[in-house]
């Protein structure tokens, strides 16, 4: 199945310089993400300062 995704690939060196490892991610991108939440709108009653 194909799927639209971005890949990040981090090479790993060691002491003396040689890739030892190899991170690959997959992030899949064919889901839409998520709204953010709507902030309201400040209002006079939250913008007091509160002291204790």
């Amino acid at each position: 199945t194909k799927f639209l995704c971005s890949e990040v690939i981090a090479p790993i060196r060691s002491e003396v310089d040689d890739i030892c490892l190899q991170i690959i991610n997959f992030e899949d991108l064919s889901a839409q993400p998520a709204p953010p939440p709507a902030v309201p709108a400040p209002s006079p009653a939250n913008n007091r300062l509160q002291t204790r």
